[in-house]
Order: C-alpha cells, then structure tokens, then sequence
C-alpha cells in the first residue's frame, strides 16, 4: 500500500519560536470564527439557544482545530491527550494551583475585604469558552511545535513562549474598555498563570489538565467584582497586587519543581513519546 507523502514543517524546523506564536494566532481565530459558525447553526435548529455563552460551539472548536493540528503533523504527533502520564508531578502542580487559588481568595478576603459574588451560569460559560480556547491555543497548539524542537534539551524556552504570549494576549483587553493600570496587572499575572499551565502541559502531556485547572480559575475570578467578562474595569488598589504576588510564587515553584532531575526526565520521556519517530532536524 502506498504511503501518504510526509509533510515538510520548514518554518517550524528553522524558527519554532513564531511558528508556535503563528500557530497560536491563528488557532484562537479560527476557533471564534468555527465557534460563530457551529452557534449560528444551532441557534438556527434551537432558537432559545444563547449562542454567546452556549459552550457547545466552542467545545467542537476547539476539538476541530485540535484533530486538525494533528493531522498537519501526522504522522509524527500523537495528539493533545495520547501519551497521558497522571504520576504524582502532575498532582503537586495541581494542588499547587488550587493552593494559590484558595491564598488568593482568603488574602483579598481578610487584608482588603474584597467583595465576592457567587458564580452564574453564565460566567461559568464564559469560564469554560475562555479556558477551552485559550488553552486549546496558547497551549494546546504552541507547545507541541516548541517541544519538537527543544523535546531533548530542554523546556525554559517552550514555557517563556507561551508564557509570555498569553500575557501579552490580555493586553487587548484594552480596546474593550479595561482599566489601563489593572489591564497591566493583568498581563503580568497572566504571565505567571501561563508558566503553571504550560508546566501543567508539560507534566502530563494531556490538554485537558490545563484547560480543566483554568476554567476553575476564571470561575473564581469571575467572582471578583469590577470583573466583566474578563474585563477588569475597576481601578488599582492594594487588592490588585494579591494575584501577581501570590502568582510569582507559585510560578517559582513550578519552575523549581519541573526542573527536579526526576521529573525533568519524566517530561522528556513524556514528549519524546509524544513526537515518536520524529525526523525534525533536532540536532541542529
């Protein structure tokens, strides 16, 4: 039988670097573009469906876009969720996760009086569409071409990428009315959020630990008032500095952890399985 020709990754071969921020660009418009599409479609046959806050559409966009980035790598790439490893480096970074998300609640809590409300359904919708597309993106499609490259030698570099795109990305909040100084929080803490979730990436080689570990995250902060859909309106104060700080820990923790001899080989283990049979030219 004949075999299908291997595609060439040229760009991704001689700069992984803007080839995963390319990757990323472009995943996170497809899938709005997908998910305006698949919601249209549904509101069409439903029309009490709430399209902005349906998780539906963005669910099947995200699994779309994830199976057609694998498809581009195929054979090589086994995909967002095969060659799953849930040992106890997994588990330290979770619980570490959810530890600075309860700090960071009780801190506002006790030294700010920070006001909290529960969480509606929407906003658990908008938690699950933020942390589905973000992480299907920033991660799920930026990681794997940065791990093909570096998978052998190491993953400082991997993590910054994505890390500081993912920061950056939030800086748009900007042009939709966002408080300019908050909006600068945001971006650093945002940062430091995505060196946990890459790690988390990282450790466990599936999707979904991440994306599952954020939408927890925007729940709690969706409780947060003078936050709008993600949209931090509300001026600076004192309360403001809680999440940076108690992220900057964290994320010196995750950094120190995964560099542990231990299950640093783990993760190289992990995504060497995860690119089997890899022809790139790694030893460039």
């Amino acid at each position: 039988m004949k075999e299908g020709k291997i595609r060439e990754h040229k760009l991704s071969d001689k700069n992984p670097i803007l080839s995963s921020v390319l990757f990323g660009i472009i995943g996170l418009v497809i899938i709005q573009l997908l998910m305006e599409l698949i919601d249209l479609v549904i509101r069409m046959i439903i029309p009490a469906y709430n399209m902005s806050v349906g998780p539906v559409g963005i669910i099947i966009s995200a699994v779309l876009i994830l199976l057609w980035y694998k498809n581009w790598f195929k054979p090589h790439f086994l995909g967002s969720l095969k060659g799953t490893e849930l040992y106890t480096g997994v588990w330290v970074l979770v619980i570490a996760r959810l530890i600075y998300l309860a700090l960071s609640a009780i801190v506002d809590f006790l030294l700010w009086h920070t006001k909290m409300i529960p969480p509606t359904l929407d906003n658990m919708f908008l938690a699950l569409m933020a942390g589905v597309t973000e992480e299907a993106t920033f991660r799920g499609m930026m990681l794997p071409v940065l791990m093909r490259k570096y998978k052998g030698k190491n993953f400082m570099m991997p993590i910054m990428t994505c890390a500081i795109t993912f920061g950056l990305f939030h800086g748009v909040n900007l042009l939709a009315g966002a408080d300019p100084g908050s909006t600068v929080l945001q971006v650093v803490a945002s940062f430091l959020s995505g060196i946990t979730f890459t790690a988390l990436y990282l450790v466990s080689g599936n999707i979904l630990v991440p994306m599952a570990l954020h939408f927890i995250h925007d729940v709690v902060a969706f409780c947060y008032e003078g936050v709008e859909e993600g949209i931090v309106t509300s001026k600076v104060t004192a309360s403001s500095f809680t999440d940076p700080a108690l992220g900057l820990i964290l994320a010196v923790f995750v950094m120190y952890y995964i560099n542990r001899p231990e299950v640093r080989e783990r993760i190289f283990s992990i995504w060497k399985k995860k690119w089997s049979e890899e022809t790139s030219n790694e030893e460039n």
